[in-house]
């Protein structure tokens, strides 16, 4: 009786832990990578901030469809976490930022250069970071719970990512004057 009780109480009230949880999951692939860039003094805090906001937008399909979050956290999770390990284990070998720039030279250079460049920077401390990271991210995941909403709430809270996003760009100008190309905030 107790179980179905508590279990009744967090779906009438929203799950605002289980709601940090998620977010922070998400937050992790891109948040880690962008905190060590920050605190190391290569790039400001805009990666971060943009981290962060492009973190929300993962939270979307777990709110639209709570029945089937640790499955959907579970493979956005190791996608997330494939696709960022590039950008940490570049930091970990050059201790800067990953850039459009290093995808043309990836790209561009033959099998010997890749093997060159594959025997001279490969440490076993990378791997291991790149285990330990990954670690993280599973625990992380196991936090990871479903947050009821009524249907139409959760819609409204999908909504609320995309704004920030897509909507209004904070390094956009607020005000502009006719005429000019430069904006004042």
């Amino acid at each position: 009786m107790t179980i179905m009780k508590s279990a009744l109480a967090r779906r009438t009230g929203t799950d605002w832990a289980g709601f940090g949880w998620m977010f922070l999951f998400f937050w992790y692939f891109s948040g880690v990578t962008q905190t060590l860039i920050a605190f190391s003094g290569v790039a400001g805090f805009q990666g971060l901030r943009q981290a962060s906001m492009a973190s929300a937008l993962w939270l979307i399909p777990l709110l639209l469809f709570p029945a089937r979050t640790k499955l959907l956290a579970g493979m956005i999770g190791t996608l997330l976490w494939l696709c960022s390990l590039a950008g940490f284990g570049y930091f970990l070998v050059y201790g800067q930022e990953f850039s459009q720039s290093v995808i043309f030279i990836m790209f561009e250079s033959n099998v010997s250069e890749a093997t060159e460049y594959l025997e001279h920077y490969f440490s076993w401390s990378i791997v291991f970071a790149a285990v330990a990271y990954g670690f993280g991210g599973w625990l992380l995941w196991r936090k990871v719970r479903p947050v009821y909403l009524p249907r139409q709430t959760a819609r409204v809270a999908c909504l609320l990512p995309v704004c920030p996003v897509d909507g209004l760009r904070s390094d956009a100008p607020v005000l502009q004057a006719p005429g000019s190309t430069d904006g004042y905030r």
